[in-house]
C-alpha cells in the first residue's frame, strides 16, 4: 500500500496501521487472530515495524480461526462472527496477552459479541477511518 502511494503521490493509510499503533498503548503481548492464513504474517510484519518505530519489542501470538473462513465465503456472517467469538474467548483463556487484534476488518462484529472479555480487542474499521479522517483534516 505505500509503495502503490508513493507511485499515485497519495498519502495511503492502511485501514490496520492506526489498530497497531493502538496496540501499542495497551501492551507489548499481542495476539493477532486471523480468519484467512494469508493476512497473519503481513499483520505479523505490519506490528513489528510499528514496534520497531516505537524503540518497542512486542511477542506476538498468532492464532488462525480456520473454521471461520468457511462461513465468510457462504455469507453466513452470523455464524462467521460466532466461530471468531469463539476463538477470541479461547485465546483469552490461554494466552497471555494484554491485547488481541482481529487481523481482518470483517471479523470486527464479533468483538461485540465479547463483551465479557476482560482484554482489549481491536478491530481495524473505527480505528482505521479516525486516522484517515485525522490525516484527510491536515491535508
Amino acid at each position: 500500500m505505500e509503495q502503490a502511494g508513493a507511485q499515485l503521490q497519495r498519502r495511503i493509510v492502511r485501514v490496520d496501521q492506526a489498530m497497531a499503533e493502538h496496540a501499542l498503548t495497551l501492551g507489548r503481548r499481542i495476539t493477532i487472530i486471523a480468519a484467512l492464513a494469508s493476512t497473519l504474517e503481513p499483520t505479523r510484519q505490519l506490528f513489528q515495524s510499528v514496534a520497531e518505530q516505537h524503540g518497542a519489542t512486542i511477542t506476538i501470538n498468532a492464532v488462525l480461526c480456520r473454521a471461520a473462513w468457511d462461513h465468510f465465503e457462504r455469507g453466513d456472517l452470523a455464524a462467521y462472527h460466532a466461530t471468531i467469538a469463539t476463538c477470541l474467548r479461547q485465546s483469552a483463556a490461554t494466552e497471555a496477552s494484554d491485547v488481541i487484534v482481529l487481523a481482518q476488518a470483517s471479523m470486527a462484529g464479533a468483538a461485540l459479541l465479547c463483551t465479557d472479555i476482560a482484554i482489549p480487542i481491536l478491530s481495524s474499521p473505527r480505528l482505521g477511518v479516525a486516522a484517515a479522517l485525522e490525516q484527510w483534516k491536515k491535508a
